[in-house]
Parts: structure tokens; C-alpha cells; sequence
């Protein structure tokens, strides 16, 4: 952030104190600056490099000051892929200066340390035209490359200064990220709940799928009387779930969709089918109708007749079971 505020706001106060620098070569200190120079006939071209050795917490200002006779109109070399390990941050051109016959033309250049492996300026080309005699001329004349030295990333100093690491210290989570931690985990707990449920719904349908219509008649029959309907005074359900028993019986070993009929669109069919005995068509209206006036006629039979419609449903399922061949055993 203060790097920041340096380029933003200071830029032009170091660009300023760059002109001046090179406007006055000779005002820098030794070891401070690099300078170099190089002349071509009456031109004269510097190079003034601050600080000399680079460290990347530190901009570097380099200012490029060309001095010829008047008559003679230098071209500023571009800084444009001519530098390594540097970025040129702003760059500002003065107004050239005449003084005893000679012109000074100066470019400041604002430059970022970048980590490479070498800091270096390229040779530049310089170009000029004129003559002091007035005589029209065009030349040119290469700088040569400047190498940069850079200063170690730790000095003797700080390396000394530097221990063994803290060890980390724990920091508990928010309230928040605990409540959401705590709702993977149910939700996770419940996937894996739900996914328990469907392979034993899944096992059970493939052991259903096994199993003969009077085996699993005969196994809903016997979840039934386990729920014990009966004895806690919910006779009309029970009386529902064992028709139902019977009806799906007949569905599965004859082909008549009887839970889909009412009775007597069942009974009607059963008489037309000649698998069907009329002791057995008989025998079923019995049971049916008696059923019928528990679901719907309110009555309420005794318990021996509970049994007595359990009974019938048993001996109907089994004596079918064995006139249509399937095994009893």
C-alpha cells in the first residue's frame, strides 16, 4: 500500500528531483549513482543510474542527458525493450536548455525492480542530425550496455535476526462455520439413512419377487396379525388389509385384477371363470360381504369371528393353492 502511494502521489516529485540530478551530474555523490558517458564528435550522451545497485524495495530513476551544439538536433534513444529486469513506471521528457552555445536535453524515467536474474540496460541508439558548421548530416552512434549490480534479499544483519518458526496456533471456528459443519454431517448421516432404506426396500422387493403368491400371502398375512390392528380397536383397517391380502392373492396366481374391483364386479367375474368352483365363489361372497359391513356398515365383530375370517382367508389360500399345483409344504 505505501509502494502504491509513492507511485501515485510521488512520481512526480522523484521525476522532478531526476531532472535536477541530471541536470547537475557532477552534484551526485560517488557510490550513489552509476554514470556513465559517451561522446560521439560533439555530442555528449549520460547515463545517470540512482541508486547504483538494485534492490527490489527501492525504485530507480534513470535520467538520459544529451548535450550538442546549437545546430545539432539530437533524438533521445527509447527505453522501449531496452531494459532487463526493470519496468519502466512513468518517463518525462524537460524542456531542452541552451547555455554557452550548447543544448541539454534530458529524459527521466521512473523504473520498478522486477526479480530476474539479471538487471542490465541495452545499448541504446542515439541520433542526430545538423552540424555546428550548419552543414546538413545525419548520424547515429550506440551507448554501451550497462550492467546493474544487485543487492542481496537478506542482508547479514536480518539473516541473523531470523529464529526458529512459531509454532501454529489454534484457532477455534466461528459459531457459524460449526453450524454448518454440524449440517454436513446430518446431512450426510441422513443420505446414508436414506440410502440404507432403499437397499432394504430394494432386497425386499427382489425376495418378494421370489417368492409364490401363496408364500407371500401368506407373509403380509402374518405382518398383519403382527400389528395387532384388532387389539387396538382399528377392526375396519384390519378388515381392509386382510380383503386386500385375498384380493392380491387372486391377482397374482389367476391374473383378475381384483383390488382394482369392487365386490361385486369381483364376485361377478370369479363366477364366469371356471378355475372357480361355485363352492368357492360361495365361499369368498361369505367372507367378502362380511367384511364389507365391518369397512362400511360400521360393525363391530366379536373376536372369534375375527379369528373365524382370519381362518377362512388361511384355508382359502392354501386349499387354492394346492388344487392349482404349488406347494404346500
Amino acid at each position: 500500500m505505501t509502494r502504491l502511494f509513492i507511485r501515485m502521489f510521488a512520481t512526480p516529485l522523484l521525476c522532478a528531483s531526476c531532472l535536477a540530478a541530471a541536470a547537475a551530474t557532477n552534484s551526485l555523490a560517488p557510490g550513489q549513482a552509476r554514470i556513465e558517458t559517451f561522446r560521439h564528435g560533439d555530442v555528449e550522451v549520460t547515463l545517470a543510474v540512482e541508486p547504483a545497485t538494485i534492490s527490489l524495495d527501492r525504485d530507480v530513476q534513470l535520467t538520459i542527458r544529451a548535450s550538442s551544439p546549437d545546430g545539432i538536433d539530437v533524438e533521445l534513444p527509447s527505453l522501449d525493450k531496452r531494459l532487463a529486469g526493470l519496468e519502466i513506471i512513468r518517463s518525462y521528457d524537460r524542456e531542452p536548455e541552451r547555455s554557452g552555445g550548447r543544448v541539454v536535453r534530458e529524459r527521466c524515467a521512473l523504473l520498478a525492480p522486477v526479480m530476474a536474474d539479471e538487471y542490465r540496460i541495452a545499448p541504446l541508439v542515439v541520433r542526430y542530425s545538423g552540424s555546428a558548421a550548419g552543414q546538413a548530416e545525419t548520424n547515429w552512434f550506440p551507448t554501451r550496455p550497462v550492467r546493474l549490480e544487485s543487492a542481496p534479499l537478506l542482508s547479514e544483519k536480518t539473516a541473523g535476526a531470523i529464529g526458529d518458526i512459531v509454532p501454529p496456533v489454534w484457532i477455534p471456528p466461528s459459531w457459524k462455520t460449526a453450524a454448518l459443519w454440524c449440517l454436513l454431517v446430518l446431512g450426510v448421516l441422513l443420505a446414508a439413512w436414506l440410502c440404507v432404506l432403499a437397499a432394504r426396500r430394494i432386497r425386499n422387493a427382489m425376495r418378494l419377487r421370489g417368492l409364490s403368491p401363496r408364500e407371500r400371502a401368506l407373509r403380509e398375512l402374518a405382518e398383519l396379525l403382527s400389528k395387532r390392528l384388532v387389539e387396538r380397536n382399528k377392526v375396519k383397517d384390519f378388515y381392509v388389509e386382510l380383503t386386500m391380502i385375498v384380493r392380491r392373492y387372486i391377482e397374482r396366481a389367476h391374473g383378475i385384477r381384483a383390488p382394482e374391483q369392487t365386490t361385486e364386479e369381483f364376485l361377478e367375474a370369479v363366477a364366469r371363470d371356471s378355475r372357480f368352483t361355485a363352492e368357492v365363489v360361495r365361499r369368498l361372497r361369505a367372507f367378502l360381504e362380511s367384511a364389507d359391513l365391518v369397512k362400511y356398515a360400521a360393525f363391530r365383530p366379536a373376536e372369534p369371528v375375527v379369528a373365524g375370517a382370519v381362518r377362512t382367508s388361511r384355508e382359502y389360500i392354501d386349499s387354492d393353492a394346492a388344487h392349482a399345483g404349488e406347494n404346500t409344504a
